[in-house]
């Protein structure tokens, strides 16, 4: 079996360094702005004194100069200057001047605002597609490759989890084509296996029991535009030599016939599986595989897009009142092992339950977010106070690193591999100074 052209997620290296950048999420507002940070300090506050300095004068839980970012090298460092109101790395408190290392994908809280820290990758190309929102690079570069392959008669296979956005992915595909016919959507997993053939390729009036009229199959649906075959996985191995010889020869033959019908079909293919493990265990066809594959586009999970989730939850419902800052910050630093498809479920919650309201609060959805109830009366003010989520056992350095490269430096994965939250997950590997973007 040849390897097919496989188009990454994360941009392609370039040669040159990663940029450490800094990108404002939230500052009484979304906002988006982005701040390379170079060599020396950046000092952040709401009048901060220094040589470089990012001021945000109307979050009034700033102190004057309230941290300050030092880089040195390729290393990157966090230290609160004794704030009045405390600095938050992945959601612990920060000890008053204990410089702390960043790592890739690290959220701080300042005050009120809000602050992811990103190693950008040089030369990360974009494109105008209609439904892929976001400014994180896994999303930049995503959109780019579709633009770039849309206008090809490539068939493509979309890798990625439920809910990351493989539907709209393969749409803007269709429409960045340019091809007149429609685009066609089916899902491979919901279609019963005895009328699996049938639907895909039509039938013949009289062709089997109940077949009392003719009908023409998803391909034919599809003459001229795209047809989008969703979790193709589930495709039942019988069928697939059947399907492999439609792609290959521009036509099926209708249940009940016994000569084929031309089509002429641009074929997009999504799975969660592993379709090459798959094949290995003779779940599905190698040379089906491969034919279906002559590009493959893996999807990020929304994990992976910190910078992502606000613009996201604007997107699904642009007319929400303000959310609190604790609101914000709980949905950056959510999990989101759903997805993009349980922010969106998230986002159509806070409209109803938020109707009316000036602002939106975290309580509104707490549960759905898996919060701790909070914790009433206790003072911020003392470093190591009790708000902070207790420490639990660090693991074995070893044993860290063999799950960094299970799961390819996913912090999100890495804590539901190993049951823990990803503050204990960030907390474990700034214990063993790993940072996890090696591993991608």
């Amino acid at each position: 079996m040849s390897a097919p052209t496989t188009v990454e997620r994360r941009p392609r290296p370039s040669g040159r360094a990663p940029v450490p950048t800094l990108r404002i999420l939230w500052s009484g507002e979304r906002d988006g702005r982005l701040r390379v940070l170079r060599s020396g300090e950046l000092a952040v506050g709401r009048e901060p004194e220094g040589e470089r300095v990012l001021e945000l004068a109307d979050d009034p839980l700033l102190s004057r100069t309230h941290a300050v970012l030092t880089r040195r090298g390729d290393q990157v460092r966090v230290t609160d200057r004794g704030s009045r109101n405390g600095s938050w790395l992945n959601g612990e408190r920060l000890l008053p001047d204990t410089p702390t290392p960043l790592m890739d994908g690290a959220v701080l809280r300042l005050g009120d605002s809000l602050f992811l820290y990103r190693l950008e990758p040089a030369g990360v190309e974009d494109a105008a597609v209609d439904g892929l929102v976001g400014v994180s690079p896994a999303i930049r570069a995503l959109r780019a490759d579709l633009a770039r392959i849309g206008p090809t008669p490539a068939s493509v296979v979309l890798l990625g989890a439920s809910g990351t956005g493989k539907g709209v992915a393969a749409r803007a595909l269709h429409e960045l084509s340019a091809r007149a016919g429609r685009f066609v959507s089916v899902n491979c997993a919901a279609i019963p296996a005895q009328l699996a053939e049938s639907h895909l390729f039509g039938h013949k009036a009289g062709a089997f029991t109940g077949a009392s009229a003719a009908a023409p199959g998803v391909f034919r649906d599809a003459d001229g535009g795209s047809l989008f075959l969703d979790e193709i996985g589930d495709l039942p191995l019988p069928l697939q030599p059947k399907l492999l010889h439609a792609v290959e020869e521009g036509g099926v033959v209708p249940v009940g016939a016994s000569r084929p019908v031309s089509v002429d079909v641009r074929l997009v293919v999504a799975t969660s599986v592993d379709l090459e493990q798959a094949v290995t265990d003779g779940r599905f066809r190698g040379d089906l595989y491969t034919r279906l594959a002559e590009l493959v586009l893996r999807l990020p999970p929304l994990a992976e897009r910190a910078e992502d989730v606000l613009p996201l939850l604007a997107h699904f419902a642009p007319e929400l009142p303000p959310l609190t800052p604790d609101l914000a910050e709980a949905l950056v630093l959510h999990g989101w092992p759903f997805n993009v498809r349980e922010l969106n479920k998230v986002a159509t919650e806070l409209r109803i339950r938020g109707a009316g309201r000036a602002e939106l609060d975290v309580d509104l959805v707490r549960d759905r977010l898996d919060l701790a109830p909070p914790i009433a009366n206790v003072s911020a003010g003392a470093a190591g106070d009790s708000t902070q989520e207790p420490r639990r056992g660090p693991p074995d350095r070893a044993e860290l690193e063999r799950l960094l490269a299970e799961h390819g430096g996913v912090v999100a994965d890495v804590a539901r591999a190993t049951g823990r939250s990803r503050k204990q997950v960030y907390r474990w590997l700034r214990d063993h100074g790993l940072d996890p973007s090696a591993w991608r």
